[in-house]
């Protein structure tokens, strides 16, 4: 019966071991997660600043090319328009200048 009762102690004693190296070997899985989720975060960061600078850079591309399409376009219809009045307007400079020049008349 002695025999029995040291087997059980022995046994308890060596899941107590058991106990605490799982809970030595926990503490140190959970640090060396926090670590590689610090790296993992700042690998993140990393790239999101990455991705954002490059998407700002293309915005800005883009958006300077249609801001340039539009002012040619602009400069265009501005250049149609003032070639219309003018063409309007030849009629009545001709006969400006005809009465200036023939003493209002």
């Amino acid at each position: 019966m002695d025999d029995i009762i040291k087997l059980i102690r022995d046994a308890e004693n060596e899941a107590l071991k058991i106990k605490e190296e799982a809970a030595t070997q926990a503490v140190h899985i959970a640090e060396n997660a926090e670590v590689e989720a610090n790296k993992i975060l700042k690998i993140c960061d990393e790239k999101c600043a990455v991705l954002r600078e490059t998407e700002i850079n293309r915005a800005e591309k883009e958006g300077e090319s249609e801001y340039n399409k539009a002012i040619q376009s602009e400069t265009q219809s501005s250049r149609e328009y003032a070639d219309e009045i003018l063409k309007k307007n030849v009629g009545a400079a001709d006969e400006i200048v005809r009465r200036v020049l023939s003493g209002g008349r």
